[in-house]
């Protein structure tokens, strides 16, 4: 009998023991599967990553294809017809165009200011504008107020390790601001650096307005007179109020606007108020300036308009640069791209494009 038990109890250890080491090894595997799962879930969301990238790439290099063939002036006045539609591609693949957008007229950060310099003013205007829109501010903004931000752009994109000599705000470290940091004196490649100088969050300008406001890369200021909607050609204008260099511009304001977006309503009128896609013409046909008269020109003159040739150059009938920005989605993965590119036409006096050129391209 005492055998028996003693056998009894031997088979229960083994069998407890047996248990144990059943239980230690399907903890470690369920620890495994965990560990796997995570790994299947992580492989699987940098598949979708990498499909949403190349098909990001693939549907750029469309629009880019749509934008030269189809041509500007046709993408930009039917985007009513693809803008922010969700676009389906495969099955759980979709594209979302958000944006193709003329941004000439933007507010060029990437120069340097001087005292006596107008973009100088004008900024000033620009940063008043979007205050008063905002209720931020009833009093208007003194340049003297916006010396540490011209300051800091200037010490950032030039070339030496000096204190600015025009705006003297501070020495190029900037140990005196919150939070304290160093210029970079080379030009700005990112939207995302403007706010990285304090004095430029001090304004209280948010990174949507300065999306809308601003760009980073160098060419010359004008608003786009064929593809500028209303708002836009009256905020561009709205910049020049109070600025003695171009006084005519601001004057003439009203009278600038009614000339571009009528040509609107006699094109409307002209196609017999078609529905769908249109092969809209150019509001008025480049070059501004030729030998003999623009349309542009012969418009201001029948109205009685009077632009100094420098005012003159803040019109344009083609645009030069454009922001790009849309959206594509694999299953649960989204990636948008922001791009601006610029284009070269084939010749002064065409909208046919001869080339584009990437800026700049980001997956975000």
């Amino acid at each position: 009998m005492k055998k028996s038990v003693r056998n009894l109890t031997t088979q229960g250890i083994a069998l407890l023991m047996s248990l144990s080491v059943i239980l230690v090894l399907t903890i470690a595997l369920m620890k495994t599967f965990e560990s796997r799962t995570v790994e299947t879930a992580h492989l699987v969301n940098n598949n979708q990553r990498f499909q949403s990238e190349t098909l990001s790439r693939s549907v750029f290099r469309a629009i880019l294809i749509a934008i030269k063939t189809k041509g500007l002036i046709y993408i930009v006045k039917n985007k009513s017809y693809w803008e922010g539609i969700p676009l389906p591609l495969q099955e759980q693949q979709y594209c979302q165009i958000t944006d193709v957008k003329p941004i000439d007229h933007r507010f060029n950060i990437n120069k340097r200011f001087r005292n006596d310099d107008p973009r100088a003013e004008m900024l000033v205007n620009i940063v008043n504008i979007y205050r008063k829109t905002n209720n931020s501010l009833t009093e208007d903004l003194l340049l003297d107020e916006i010396y540490p931000f011209l300051s800091a752009v200037n010490d950032w994109i030039d070339s030496d390790i000096e204190q600015d000599s025009v705006f003297m705000f501070d020495y190029e470290d900037y140990a005196g601001v919150e939070p304290e940091f160093e210029v970079k004196n080379r030009g700005f490649d990112r939207l995302s650096e403007i706010k990285a100088l304090p004095p430029f969050q001090e304004l209280g300008i948010s990174f949507n307005d300065i999306k809308d406001q601003f760009r980073i890369f160098s060419g010359d200021e004008f608003i786009d007179i064929n593809l500028a909607e209303e708002d836009e050609i009256i905020s561009f204008l709205e910049r020049y109020k109070d600025l003695d260099t171009y006084p005519n511009v601001y004057n003439n304001s009203k009278s600038l606007v009614d000339i571009i977006t009528n040509r609107d309503k006699e094109q409307s009128e002209e196609n017999g108020g078609m529905s769908g896609f249109l092969d809209p013409q150019p509001r008025f046909s480049p070059p501004l300036y030729s030998r003999g008269k623009s349309s542009w020109e012969q418009t201001l003159a029948a109205e009685g308009i009077t632009l100094e040739r420098a005012e003159k150059d803040l019109f344009q009938a083609v645009t030069n640069h454009l922001f790009i920005s849309f959206s594509i989605t694999v299953e649960n993965t989204t990636v948008i791209t922001d791009a601006v590119i610029k284009l070269s036409y084939k010749n002064s006096s065409s909208t046919d494009i001869k080339s584009i050129e990437i800026l700049s391209y980001v997956l975000r």
